[in-house]
């Protein structure tokens, strides 16, 4: 989907949102000793991120690619991992 240059903004402000998620959680520990607000602003934004996923991105893909689609980027996942690889690893 992405390479065929359909929804490419979306996934690129979605994948951004990957990278800045897994900041605020990778420093959690370093949050202020009133570290509520700042708690409940992540997962809000994690809340948010992920309604975009399951309501957006997830059905237009799903009615955009084939199974052929699905299965060739399962593969391609397998082999080469994905962009999430470089933010956890």
């Amino acid at each position: 989907m992405e390479e065929g240059g359909l929804y490419r903004e979306v996934v690129e402000v979605l994948i951004g949102e990957h990278v800045d998620l897994a900041h605020g959680i990778e420093h959690v520990d370093d949050l202020p000793e009133d570290w509520g607000p700042a708690a409940v602003r992540l997962l809000d934004a994690l809340d948010t991120h992920i309604f975009k996923e399951e309501w957006d991105l997830f059905p237009a893909a799903f009615g955009l690619l084939d199974f052929d689609d699905l299965d060739a980027m399962a593969e391609v996942h397998a082999q080469e991992g994905s962009a999430m690889d470089e933010v956890s690893g």
